[in-house]
Parts: structure tokens; sequence; C-alpha cells
């Protein structure tokens, strides 16, 4: 079911290539990039500055990063955004409490 009404965060990688998932406790200090889905569930991030990101959402009580499944193992999705480009990630499956 949808995920209405809930935080949406993009929070940029780090490290050497900034490419690693960082700790996470999104938020703008951090110079993560906030959004909010609406009733059905949708959200749009614009004119996110080019790098690579990882994706959280808040969950009761704590954050969720959405995953991808590599194999048999499930690792944080990683998006790499680039000047001018629209990604349009589909539906994402996440655990809801």
């Amino acid at each position: 079911m949808p995920i209405a009404d809930t935080s949406v965060y993009l929070i940029r990688g780090v490290g050497p290539n900034q490419d690693e998932m960082p700790p996470v406790w999104p938020g703008p200090v951090e110079g993560d990039i906030r959004g909010r889905t609406d009733m059905d569930g949708w959200f749009v991030f614009k004119d996110v500055p080019p790098g690579i990101y990882y994706m959280a959402i808040w969950a009761p009580l704590d954050y969720v990063i959405v995953e991808k499944q590599e194999g048999s193992l499930n690792k944080p999705l990683s998006l790499k955004v680039q000047g001018d480009q629209m990604l349009d990630l589909g539906l994402m499956a996440i655990y809801w409490p």
C-alpha cells in the first residue's frame, strides 16, 4: 500500500568517491534533501545537485533505507544524479513497520 504523507530524504554519499553509505540521520544541517510523499505515496525531488545519493524514508520511530536486491543480498540503493537529468525510480517497495 502507498506510504502517504511521510518524509523522504536524499542523503549524499561519503568517502573518497562520495559513493559510500553515510550514517543515517538525515536532515538539512547535513545537506540532505528532504521531500514528502503525497496522499498516494508519490514524491518528486527537483534541482538536485549532481552526486551520488542514498534514499531514506521516515518510518515510525526510525528511518528505512531504500534497498535494491543484488543476487541474494539487499544493498542500499545508490542514485547517481547528473545535471539536467530525470530519474524515474518507478515503484519502490520497503519494509514498513
